[in-house]
């Protein structure tokens, strides 16, 4: 299982950003932060309510681009057979079905693509 994340270098900074955007300095913090969301993610994983250790069975990869174009992209240089992914980022109105992202994955994906809410 692989584990992907789309850094966005057009995201508007916020507050919490103690960088300026699109340099290596935020570059590298944007990196790290990915880092730390895929070990939470990691280590909340449970199946009947008890932990489970996937560490040796979960890569970790990286792209930066626009989100939908990056996970594309990754999808066709690799041997993916399906994309699970949410159906809306920190963008779009609440109450919209999917988010922009995953309409354009779901539209231009070669392999099956599952949108989660």
């Amino acid at each position: 299982m692989v584990l992907f994340h789309a850094i966005d270098p057009f995201e508007v900074p916020t507050a919490e950003d103690d960088v300026p955007p699109l340099t290596d300095e935020w570059l590298e913090d944007q990196r790290s932060r990915t880092t730390r969301l895929f070990e939470d993610a990691c280590d909340d994983l449970e199946v009947g309510g008890e932990s489970i250790d996937l560490e040796d069975k979960i890569e970790t990869e990286t792209g930066v681009g626009s989100p939908a174009q990056t996970i594309v992209v990754a999808v066709d240089e690799t041997d993916t057979d399906q994309i699970v992914m949410g159906n809306r980022g920190r963008g779009g109105a609440p109450g919209q079905r999917m988010g922009s992202t995953a309409e354009i994955v779901v539209k231009r994906a070669d392999v099956p693509v599952t949108v989660v809410r």
